[in-house]
C-alpha cells in the first residue's frame, strides 16, 4: 500500500502495472486481495521446473486504488 501511494500520490501515476508467473499463487493471492484487476495472459511464457507456464499481466488504476482506500477507511 505504500508503494502504491507513492506511485498515484506523490509520482501522479495513472496506472500501475505488473506481470507474474501463474504458479505464484501467494503473490496473485495478495495482488487481487489489494485490489489489482487480470488484463491479459501470455501462455507458456516460462518453464519452470518441466512445464510450460503462463504469465498473468494485472494494473491498477489510480481511481480503483483510491475508490478501495475510502472504502477501508469507512
Amino acid at each position: 500500500q505504500l508503494m502504491l501511494a507513492f506511485c498515484f500520490d506523490h509520482i501522479g501515476l495513472h496506472k500501475v502495472r505488473l506481470s507474474v508467473h501463474s504458479f505464484n499463487k501467494p503473490a496473485i493471492a495478495l495482488y487481487e486481495k489489494i485490489g489489482f484487476i487480470l488484463e491479459g495472459t501470455n501462455r507458456e511464457s516460462i518453464f519452470h521446473e518441466g512445464q510450460w507456464y503462463p504469465q498473468y499481466d494485472y494494473g491498477l488504476l489510480q481511481k480503483e486504488w483510491r475508490t478501495l482506500k475510502e472504502a477501508q477507511q469507512l
